[in-house]
């Protein structure tokens, strides 16, 4: 048995295989240029908003830091209450953060007589409020 030959394609059949395979080309050709283009692109802009960031930052005071600090912390996954705390200390002048040790010690050092004025101020009142109750009661 003989196997029935495959038709040739005709030229013109071969010019239009040809000339699809040319546009297929030029085509992804177009469209990888285009695609460089637009990352260059984005990428200068990317690295014009870091740069614009980092002058800020370098500029700003310590609300600026503290600010940024949050967010990096917040894009990094971390606490971001606690990266603005770091990054304000850290934007601080070495006078102002010996004034920040100085109010910690104190509150520290505070903190046990404050209790103990609450506690004697929550006595005077329960015995303030026991007195009038137990006169009310005698009339």
């Amino acid at each position: 048995m003989s196997s029935p030959a495959l038709p040739q394609p005709t030229p013109t059949e071969q010019l239009k295989a040809g000339v699809r395979t040319l546009v297929g080309a030029l085509i992804d050709k177009a469209v990888d240029k285009a695609v460089e283009k637009a990352a260059g692109v984005a990428l200068r802009q990317v690295d014009r908003v870091a740069a614009k960031l980092d002058e800020i930052a370098a500029g700003g005071g310590v609300k600026t830091h503290a600010v940024l600090g949050g967010v990096r912390a917040a894009l990094q996954g971390k606490n971001p209450l606690w990266g603005a705390v770091t990054s304000a200390v850290a934007a601080m002048s070495p006078e102002a953060k010996l004034v920040l040790v100085l109010v910690l010690i104190v509150a520290v050092l505070l903190a046990p007589v404050l209790l103990l004025v609450l506690v004697v101020a929550l006595l005077v009142i329960a015995v303030v409020a026991a007195v009038r109750g137990g006169s009310g009661g005698a009339r």
